[in-house]
């Protein structure tokens, strides 16, 4: 998530957050679950929006680093169904 620094402020209880200091506002990529994790600041809103891109991308690889098409636990739920269909005509 993004937010501003007297939001991460508040979420992060940690007043040495430090601003852009060119008047611009700055912001922060915190994690979503609590207690919310500092991914990096300060940011423009468009840096901040690139990092939280590049975070989400780094959640979506496996070990080796490429994307996963879809969740691990579907593909294992599938191969037990498919599995179990092929023992269910062995044992006839």
């Amino acid at each position: 998530m993004i937010v501003s620094t007297t939001k991460a402020r508040k979420l992060l209880k940690n007043n040495k957050l430090e601003t852009l200091g060119n008047g611009k506002p700055s912001y922060y990529v915190l994690s979503e679950k609590k207690p919310h994790k500092n991914l990096g600041g300060p940011y423009t809103k468009e840096e901040a929006k690139k990092r939280l891109g590049q975070v989400e991308r780094f959640k979506n690889q496996d070990k080796e680093g490429t994307p996963r098409k879809r969740p691990l636990r579907e593909r294992t739920n599938r191969y037990k169904r498919r599995r179990s269909k092929v023992n269910k005509v062995a044992r006839r």
